[in-house]
């Protein structure tokens, strides 16, 4: 399968700002954003407000969204405000809509938990980058950011409209952002593009995927399928398919350690599963993929925890 010239551009350019798109992650990691103990609940708030920095370097509108309150467990316990970012990039009601949820906390780590580096510094050796968050879930969080980077490097129009949610507290269990998904991105839910997927996997490994998913499960699922339920059945009845349709597209493989002590991410797979995400923003609008029913897909590390990000569209109607 031939790699269009402009996603060409586009990986190249991914190749050529590898070290800033390192560096990037590197600032996330440098951010303890760890919700328990309370006392860490600045560090929360700091990483919303980075992250929100960099979308709007980017180009998106973003809001802070108060959810209610966290109980936090952990040393202390106590309680903390809940809240969610959203990030929006584009507003064109011509254009599919892609919705990404990851979120940005992580869990505790220290050198005496067995760490053989400081786990709040991103560290590169042997080819690997070792730092708490760069598998989950800091690390594909920033490779969509620094796909969508790429494109405006290479001054490529973003062929979607893409709606980020972000929260800080999933490895303290899951949010209520129940409402938010409903407002942000069910009104009116769409297709899953299974075959976007495929061939984006294509075009940057000249090999067709395993459809797997590694007797794995995600907590945010109990969150998300009541809403998704809810909005089961268009006007027309049109059927929104449910969990059994899951769709792998990951950034890294178990073997990452995500929650476990010299948790890492490849380095081949941080900068490879950038261009993946690009190719796969870049596959969803194309005019090949069928509008005739209504699906839901998810993209990640689906295993024990949530590794990935996870996405479902819809189309934008005023």
């Amino acid at each position: 399968m031939a790699v269009p010239v402009h996603l060409s551009k586009i990986f190249k350019c991914v190749d050529d700002n590898q070290q800033q798109f390192i560096n990037v992650l590197r600032e996330a990691v440098a951010i303890k954003s760890v919700i328990a103990p309370l006392k860490m609940y600045p560090e929360i708030l700091r990483m919303i407000n980075w992250t929100k920095t960099k979308l709007e370097s980017l180009g998106a509108t973003c809001y802070i969204n108060e959810t209610g309150t966290r109980s936090c467990r952990g040393t202390g316990g106590g309680s903390a405000p809940l809240q969610t970012l959203t990030g929006q990039f584009g507003h064109d009601p011509k254009k599919k809509t892609l919705c990404i949820y990851g979120h940005f906390d992580c869990q505790p780590a220290s050198k005496r938990d067995g760490w053989n580096t400081e786990p709040f510094e991103l560290v590169k050796k042997r080819g690997k980058l070792y730092g708490r968050g760069s598998a989950s879930n800091k690390g594909p969080i920033i490779g969509w950011i620094n796909a969508i980077d790429a494109f405006q490097k290479v001054g490529q129009e973003i062929p979607v409209n893409i709606k980020f949610i972000l929260e800080g507290y999933e490895e303290n269990g899951p949010n209520d952002d129940r409402q938010i998904l409903k407002d942000e991105c069910l009104d009116n839910p769409n297709n899953a593009y299974f075959r976007a997927g495929l061939r984006a996997y294509q075009l940057l490994y000249g090999m067709e995927p395993d459809l797997t998913r590694e007797d794995g499960d995600i907590p945010v699922s109990i969150t998300f399928q009541p809403v998704i339920e809810r909005y089961s059945y268009s006007p027309k009845q049109t059927r929104l398919v449910g969990f059994e349709n899951v769709m792998l597209l990951p950034m890294g493989p178990h073997e990452d350690g995500a929650h476990w002590e010299n948790e890492m991410i490849d380095l081949r797979n941080f900068i490879q599963g950038t261009k993946l995400f690009a190719a796969f923003i870049n596959e969803i609008a194309s005019n090949e993929i069928p509008t005739d029913k209504a699906e839901k897909i998810k993209d990640g590390f689906i295993r024990k925890y949530i590794r990935g990000v996870h996405m479902h569209f819809r189309d934008l109607y005023v």
